[in-house]
């Protein structure tokens, strides 16, 4: 029975998508993005910093994830009865990686147990993107109430997934929306904007502050497999990983769990002349005295005996036989 940590010889390495070391997830883009004076407007101002935080804590989140996966899937043993071939082994281990699948269910498990409960319980944002207050103002008291938002004739008070898109100076920008929740929208969201220089600058002056003139973000690169017009909710179906390198060495593998040795029997066939030899030698003393007169027979002549066996016990990496056993049972010819 072999016992073997998938460690000791699959490595799993993944490339992640750029926007989760860009500087759309840094602390300076977030201050730049953010207008306390806006924060309760229905307004890109007023959410557009709390959206790509949001998206800066998906790709710590599904790092983390990924990498708490591979440290249990690493500890994992692989358990074989015997050596298993090369091609085997192949096989074997490619049907057992499932570590991209059931990683990306588990996290997307959570996070819509998250959202439901959030949407459920109606709990209501810090910014008012999903309910608003409102003051019912009375002679004596003045109660408040909170009334659903709505995004293009959808409430936030029946559906989570409300959005409409950004507009600045009357253009929408592609990609972009505000909505019920800022994890949601984003969600909902594509980056393709960040990926234009000139949609890049319309932002940038959307959001312009004095202090930041000297401020540049460098605009993510076009060399996407998945597109620019990729949702971020496809992007975590992936956990922002672009590509899965996963490496399997079969000699790590053969190296902690090859045998000490092998052995093999056959069946050989001996024609009379060595039969009569052999048990004549075991007789005499000298085997030099024996004579035989008659002559060795012919191929045709040979007499087949499924008791001769020959049992050989080879070391492995080795091409010198150790020692072989040689038994017979001449019950077949006598």
């Amino acid at each position: 029975m072999h016992c073997i940590q998938y460690d000791e010889f699959v490595c799993v390495e993944m490339i992640y998508h750029e926007i989760c070391s860009s500087d759309f997830r840094s602390q300076q883009w977030f201050n730049y993005l953010y207008d306390d004076d806006q924060i309760n407007e229905r307004n890109f101002r007023s959410t557009a910093s709390t959206q790509f935080q949001s998206l800066g804590s998906l790709c710590k989140l599904t790092r983390e994830t990924i990498d708490t996966s591979l440290t249990q899937f690493y500890a994992t043993k692989l358990i074989t009865s015997q050596l298993l071939s090369n091609e085997i082994f192949q096989n074997r281990i490619h049907s057992l990686i499932t570590l991209q699948k059931t990683t990306s269910q588990s996290f997307k498990r959570t996070l819509n147990i998250i959202e439901e409960i959030l949407h459920g319980n109606s709990y209501m944002s810090v910014y008012q993107t999903n309910w608003k207050f409102t003051i019912l103002e009375r002679e004596n008291f003045s109660p408040i109430y909170t009334n659903p938002m709505k995004y293009q004739s959808c409430s936030c008070g029946t559906s989570s997934l409300c959005c409409e898109p950004v507009i600045i100076d009357n253009s929408i920008i592609d990609g972009l929306f505000i909505g019920c929740y800022p994890m949601k929208t984003i969600l909902q969201s594509s980056l393709q904007c960040f990926y234009n220089e000139t949609c890049l600058q319309i932002i940038l002056s959307y959001f312009q502050k004095s202090s930041s003139n000297n401020i540049s973000f460098q605009i993510l690169s076009s060399n996407n497999s998945y597109g620019t017009d990729e949702k971020v909710e496809q992007m975590v179906d992936r956990l922002f990983v672009d590509q899965w390198n996963i490496n399997r060495s079969y000699e790590n593998y053969y190296e902690k769990c090859h045998p000490t040795f092998c052995t093999y029997s056959y069946i050989e066939y001996f024609n009379i002349f060595y039969i009569v030899t052999t048990i004549l030698t075991m007789f005499y003393d000298d085997p030099q005295k024996i004579h035989v007169s008659d002559p060795r027979p012919s191929e045709s002549n040979a007499i087949p005996s499924p008791g001769f066996h020959r049992i050989r016990r080879i070391p492995v990496g080795s091409d010198k036989i150790l020692y072989w056993i040689r038994v017979w049972d001449c019950s077949t010819w006598i």
